[in-house]
């Protein structure tokens, strides 16, 4: 993720409904994830893999695991987005959600800055 998230992404440490994961390879940092619950729906986002540590089941193992916590804590429903797959420019985050049984519901635009605009 970029440092531009970080402080984002820190201000949703400990705040009420927040959950924040991390996978190790050994006593290396692999993998991180994020579950926000509300009500009876969990969401499934903030998740990231170092380049060194990817194709190696994190991501999989993350989204099994908050999916089991959010149902303990009373979610009917998970929800969760990334960018879409495409011939020329695979996503494995959409492969791991579809893994997991995830189902498109819709595509949307994103809209994002030009590249080197800040």
């Amino acid at each position: 993720m970029p440092p531009t998230l970080v402080p984002v992404m820190c201000a949703t440490v400990g705040r009420p409904g927040w959950r924040h994961y991390m996978a190790w390879d050994g006593d290396t940092p692999a993998a991180v994830a994020a579950l926000h619950v509300h009500g009876q729906v969990g969401w499934l986002g903030v998740a990231a893999t170092l380049p060194a540590m990817r194709r190696r089941g994190a991501q999989g193992a993350l989204m099994a695991r908050r999916i089991r916590d959010g149902a303990a804590l009373g979610c009917r429903w998970f929800v969760t987005e990334t960018g879409q797959d495409r011939p020329d420019k695979p996503n494995p985050s959409f492969h791991n959600m579809m893994r997991t049984g995830f189902a498109v519901a819709y595509h949307r635009p994103n809209f994002m800055l030009p590249i080197g605009v800040a």
